[in-house]
Formats: structure tokens, C-alpha cells, sequence
């Protein structure tokens, strides 16, 4: 490994500006999808007592160190979405700035230019301009820290004293790290692939020389199963547990890293969210696994011939196999936010190349690759100007995804386009008939426009699908009401009534049905009971009233 550089500041000071020019258009992208129950909705943030301890079922369960960096925010300025878009700023600087440093100490000439590729690439929108995927932030400054720390520690020439002080910031940071995402998981093995590249040429060196250093390393993993094993797992959406088999979820895996790496090359489309479903096509997935399979028998191949060039494949594969290989995560297969730090990997294997094979103007091609990639993050990140610009852009490249049109649907009800949002609901529907939120809001907004029948075929689905709860049973007799089909609606007002016997409305719509059929001592009990239950409901005391006065009582 060649001897410690000074760091030129000129190049990090002309790239942070670079990437800030990038990103300027995001500081008043909204919150959206699971930023909002991660910080408006989350109470542990409000106070940095509790900040160590995020609640169950959020994007932050297990993550600490994400907690409380939004703890840090709030503590700031509240829930204004500036600040957060700036600290998710701050830390891609950082992650680029450590990038670039640990670049310096195993290729030098091409550091800058690798950097600038992996920093204004709009793939990295979808960890940087989300605000909760700040946990791909984290966590790859804190790998990174790790691995910087490590390289510095084994510089030629370092005192004894001052490797022994990088190599406890190494662990250090690695422990941090483990309270920031699982994927830290995957640091010590990185560091001893990059000990036995770069420093100590085998494996076996590299344990001799720094057997405590490693055992302390393994150590961490503890803290990891410490965060991991307090908090439910983001309610089971990930890990064995998930309801997703792991060969579907590797089957999936199989297409989607090719699709990463087309990405890298040519960035368009980029998907906000592609959805929960698995990608079983045989030929995607037989492309995909021949694709795979070429990268990584070129991994091993030139394990021996050009040590760096495996070792970018070897980190490549590593980073991603927490979230890329046989652990479901039910909620999203594929997202563009875990290739975030890998995306380095195969850039520094192509710059590498180049370097090599083309002599002149090279630096001059890569400089301006980087400006159109830096254009194209600025163009990027203006499809998240709104909630709705967002959600419209995914529905449009994504159409088979239920939740991209159903969270449209959403967007556009909140800026009070409700023919919008039926539209949004209707192609929710039409791609997961089995989507129940999006099949309750088209009927809801079926009986605002006085469509009581067509609102009557959604609800009837929800209940042959497998929804029997007393709301689902409510909202069948609804139309059925407006209908004039009482004696069809009775039995699911019983049913429903049975179920939760304490909601008012329905004991009312009861007691109106009952009478209707001329079943009035029935029918005095339910609207009693309605007015029990609520006795600010002028209607059900008056009914209830009027009934008992019929009845002579």
C-alpha cells in the first residue's frame, strides 16, 4: 500500500460544491411513504431521553443510531423538512469525503474521478433525498469509517502507538455502526477482504497479524444482535419470518442486481418504490443468473491476477447479500437505495480500466460524465417536488405496482382531487385485486358521487376475500342502505354489531333498519343503545326518542 498522502483539499471542496449544486432543488422535497411515521409521527424523537429507543413497527425499530440522528433534527427545528434533507446532505458529503480518502491510499490517480462518479450519480438520489433511507447513509459512513480507519492504522511507516489508536477508532466505528442498519453486518469480513488485498496478501497473514484486532472486530456483532433483538423487526417485514419465501426473494435477486448495474450505466428509469412483488419470469431470472454468475467467476479469477479488481467484486456481492440473497424483505424486493455504497465498486473496476487502456483525455471524459450525472441527480430529484409528483412518476414506471397508484390515490385525496384519486384507487385495485385500503377508498368515494352499487361490488369483495371484521360487514350494509335493500343489509348490521358492539353509528343504522322492517321493539333497543353510546348524537337521542313515544313508553 503506497505511504500516507496529504490530503488535497481543493478537489473535496470543488465536489462538495458539485454535489450540492445537485441536490440544491431537495430541501423542500415533503416527507413521504415511511418518513411520515418516522418523524411526524414518532414520539421518541421528541425528547433525546429517548432517542436510544425507537418504537416497535417503524423503519427505525432495531436502528438507534438512526433514531436519535432524527432526534438531533427535531431537536433543531422541529419536524421542518429542510433540516433533515440537509443532514441527509451532510452525511453523503461525508460518506463521499471518506470514499475519496480511501481511495487515495489504494489508487491515487483515479480517487478523484472514482468519487465524483459515485457522488453525482442520480442512483444515489434514492438514499439521499429519502429522508429514512438516512439508515444507508449511516451506515456506509460508518463502514467506510471503518475501512479508512484500518487502511490508516496499516500505513507504512505508522508508529506503533498511532496504529494502535486507528485500530480501536476502526472498531469503534464499527460498533457504532451496528446500530445503524444490519447490513454493518457484513464490516469485518469487508475489512479482512481489504487486508488481504491491499496489506497483508492472504488471509492467513492478516489473521496473524491482527488476531485481537479481528476478534474485537467479531465482537460488534453482538451489539448488532443486541439492537436487532430489542425491537419486532419492523413488524416481521423482514428476515425468515416475513410472509415471502426466500427462493421467490432470491429469484428476485437474481434480476434485480443485473437491473442495479444497468442503472449504473444508464440511470433511466428510476423507480421511487418497485413494489413487494417477485420476479419469477425464467428468462429475467436465467439472464440474471448467467449475469451473476460471469461477475462472480470474474471475482474469482482474478483473485490472483489483479487482486483489486476481485476485490471490487468481492465488496460489491458482500455489500448487498444482507439485503440482496435469501432474506426476505416483504415489504420492497428490490430497491435502488441498497446499491448506495456498492455503486463504488464497480465504478472504481471501470475508471480503473479506463486509466489503464485509454491514455488520452480520459480525465477529461470522466469529469464530464460526472457534470451530466450531477445534471441528471438535479433532474432526479425534482420528480419528488410533491407528494403526488412522486407517486405519479413511480405509478407511471412501475404500473403493475398497487401501492404506487393506491399511495397516489392518496396524494391527490389530500390535495382534494378526488377524481384523481379514484382513478389512483381504481388501478390499485385493477393490479392487487386483493388490496383492501385501496378498495375501502374507492368505495367511500363510490358513495360520495352517489354511486351506491358500484361502492356495493368493492365491499362485497373485501368479505369474499377474507375480510369478515365488523367494519368490513358495516361497510357492505352502507350501500345496501342506500339502496333500499334493507332486508340484504340486516343480517351484516347483526354481524357487525356482534362483532364490536360498540360503535354508535352502527347500533343506529340498526335501529333505523329494524323499523323500517316494522321490528320497532327491536328497534328502540338499537337506538338506545346508539344514544348511550354517544350522547352528543342529537339524531339517535330524538329516534330513540320519537320510538319510545310510538311504542307509548
Amino acid at each position: 500500500m503506497p505511504p500516507v498522502r496529504r490530503i488535497p483539499l481543493l478537489p473535496l471542496g470543488l465536489l462538495a460544491a458539485a454535489v450540492v449544486a445537485a441536490y440544491a432543488n431537495t430541501f423542500r422535497v415533503p416527507f413521504v411513504f415511511d418518513d411520515i411515521a418516522a418523524v411526524t409521527r414518532n414520539p421518541s424523537i421528541e425528547h433525546l431521553a429517548t432517542a436510544l429507543r425507537p418504537p416497535d413497527g417503524l423503519s427505525v425499530t432495531g436502528r438507534p443510531l438512526v433514531n436519535a440522528s432524527l432526534a438531533l433534527n427535531y431537536a433543531v427545528g422541529g419536524t421542518a423538512v429542510a433540516g433533515y434533507h440537509a443532514l441527509n446532505l451532510a452525511l453523503h458529503l461525508g460518506c463521499a469525503a471518506l470514499l475519496y480518502v480511501l481511495l487515495r491510499r489504494i489508487a491515487p490517480a483515479a480517487a478523484a474521478g472514482i468519487t465524483a462518479l459515485w457522488a453525482l450519480h442520480p442512483l444515489q438520489t434514492a438514499a439521499v433525498t429519502y429522508v429514512m433511507q438516512r439508515s444507508e447513509l449511516l451506515v456506509s459512513l460508518c463502514l467506510l469509517g471503518t475501512l479508512t480507519a484500518f487502511a490508516r492504522a496499516t500505513a507504512p511507516q505508522r508508529p506503533a502507538s498511532a496504529t494502535r489508536r486507528w485500530l480501536a477508532a476502526s472498531v469503534a466505528v464499527c460498533a457504532v455502526g451496528m446500530t445503524a442498519k444490519e447490513v454493518m453486518v457484513v464490516a469485518p469480513v469487508l475489512v479482512l477482504g481489504f487486508d488481504r488485498t491491499f496489506v497483508a496478501g492472504s488471509l492467513a497473514g492478516a489473521w496473524r497479524a491482527r488476531r485481537g484486532y479481528y476478534l474485537a472486530l467479531a465482537a460488534t456483532w453482538g451489539v448488532l444482535a443486541l439492537v436487532t433483538l430489542s425491537g419486532d423487526n419492523r413488524g416481521a417485514s423482514a428476515g425468515l419470518a416475513a410472509p415471502l419465501s426466500s427462493a421467490d426473494y432470491a429469484l428476485t435477486q437474481l434480476a434485480a442486481i443485473p437491473h442495479y448495474l444497468q442503472l449504473l450505466c444508464w440511470p433511466d428509469p428510476l423507480v421511487f418504490d418497485y413494489g413487494s412483488g417477485v420476479i419469477t419470469d425464467p428468462v429475467r431470472v436465467g439472464l440474471g443468473a448467467l449475469v451473476v454468475a460471469g461477475l462472480l467467476g470474474a471475482t474469482f479469477h482474478f483473485r490472483r491476477r489483479r487482486p483489486p479488481v476481485a476485490f471490487a467484486g468481492f465488496a460489491f456481492f458482500l455489500l448487498l447479500v444482507p439485503s440482496s440473497s435469501v432474506v426476505p424483505i416483504a415489504t420492497q424486493t428490490m430497491a435502488e437505495h441498497r446499491v448506495y455504497l456498492a455503486l463504488a465498486a464497480p465504478l472504481a473496476v471501470l475508471v480503473g480500466t479506463g486509466q489503464r487502456h485509454v491514455r488520452r483525455g480520459f480525465d477529461w471524459l470522466i469529469w464530464a460524465l460526472a457534470l451530466a450525472l450531477g445534471l441528471a441527480a438535479f433532474g432526479r430529484n425534482g420528480d419528488y417536488a410533491t407528494v403526488a409528483a412522486l407517486w405519479r412518476d413511480t405509478a407511471r414506471k412501475a404500473p403493475g405496482n398497487a401501492r404506487a397508484h393506491h399511495n397516489l390515490g392518496l396524494a391527490l385525496l389530500a390535495e382534494g382531487n378526488p377524481a384523481g384519486a379514484q382513478a389512483g384507487f381504481e388501478q390499485a385495485v385493477a393490479a392487487d385485486p386483493a388490496h383492501r385500503e385501496a378498495r375501502t377508498r374507492l368505495a367511500a368515494l363510490l358513495l360520495q358521487a352517489g354511486r351506491p352499487a358500484d361502492a356495493l361490488v368493492h365491499q362485497r369483495a373485501l368479505i369474499t376475500g377474507g375480510d369478515a371484521s365488523a367494519p368490513a360487514h358495516y361497510a357492505v350494509a352502507v350501500p345496501l342502505l342506500m339502496l333500499g335493500r334493507t332486508a340484504e343489509a340486516l343480517p351484516h348490521l347483526q354481524e357487525s354489531i356482534r362483532l364490536d358492539p360498540t360503535r354508535p353509528e352502527v347500533r343506529f343504522n340498526f335501529g333505523r333498519a329494524l323499523a323500517e322492517l316494522g321490528r320497532y321493539e327491536e328497534a328502540l333497543i338499537e337506538l338506545e343503545a346508539a344514544a348511550r353510546l354517544n350522547p352528543a348524537d342529537d339524531a339517535a337521542r330524538n329516534s330513540a326518542a320519537r320510538m319510545r313515544a310510538f311504542l307509548g313508553r
